[in-house]
């Protein structure tokens, strides 16, 4: 019986690390509370994409494209008709999903999210929203330090931007260049510094603008365990039930400072 034999020669040199490539400090949380990532991962990462379009600072430890449902989140209805908060496949800015909140005939409604935290940080809030017509959305990241509870604030009202600061004065940020359709996605993010109390930054599409001289207002309202929570809130014109539809929620610590 005769034999085959194949033989190739292997390179010596490979593309990359092998998949077991080691991890590298990224950062630290607390002290002691380290972070890592892989040092070969670039490549993997270019492939398959990324839902933070705008933004890449700050470590992810919250992120929800909707892919899997709504049932994580809460929400509290208008009680204008047609007020809803919806699973949706009519829009979305990544995977086959999004969720779609209505405001009901002349009213608003809202959802929101909570999660726990260990240590205070400089954390970023940010949501991707679609809509065709609307009268005010708004966008909302609350802490609770069982002293107070502080909200940082932000909202869209045509194409102004605003935020609220601690004097109960609305700040007027800027004029921007909202999107104005059900397929075309904006994205806010919003960065805050929960030890100090204070704004840093606020993004809209690609552009930045430095709220660092602004205080988060708090209330002396304490609720049991640290917690994060972050809401959204659409709000409809007369005779109206706008709507958005909302994709990509992402929250993130170990935000850096302003450059």
């Amino acid at each position: 019986m005769s034999q085959v034999v194949k033989s190739w020669t292997v390179p010596l040199r490979g593309v990359g690390l092998p998949d077991y490539s080691t991890s590298a400090p990224l950062g630290a949380v607390s002290p002691g509370a380290n972070l890592y990532t892989n040092n070969d991962s670039g490549e993997l990462a270019a492939r398959l994409g990324t839902y933070q379009s705008i933004d890449r600072r700050g470590s992810v430890v919250l992120h929800d494209n909707f892919d899997s449902g709504i049932e994580a989140w809460a929400a509290t209805l208008g009680a204008g008709a047609g007020s809803a908060f919806e699973w949706t496949t009519e829009s979305a800015r990544s995977g086959g999903f999004a969720a779609k909140l209505s405001g009901g005939l002349a009213t608003g409604s809202s959802i929101r999210r909570s999660w726990g935290v260990n240590e205070p940080n400089k954390v970023g809030i940010e949501f991707s929203f679609a809509l065709e017509f609307y009268y005010a959305l708004a966008g909302a990241n609350y802490y609770s330090d069982n002293i107070n509870q502080y909200f940082a604030f932000w909202y869209l009202l045509g194409t102004t931007l605003y935020i609220y600061d601690v004097t109960g004065v609305t700040a007027v940020l800027a004029n921007v260049e909202a999107l104005f359709d059900d397929y075309a996605f904006n994205t806010v993010k919003l960065v805050w510094d929960t030890v100090t109390h204070m704004y840093t930054r606020i993004m809209f599409n690609q552009v930045e603008i430095d709220i660092s001289r602004y205080t988060v207002p708090f209330l002396p309202a304490p609720i049991v365990g640290k917690h994060m929570t972050a809401e959204f809130q659409v709000a409809s014109a007369a005779a109206r039930n706008d709507y958005a539809y909302l994709d990509d929620f992402i929250a993130t610590v170990n935000e850096p400072m302003n450059t």
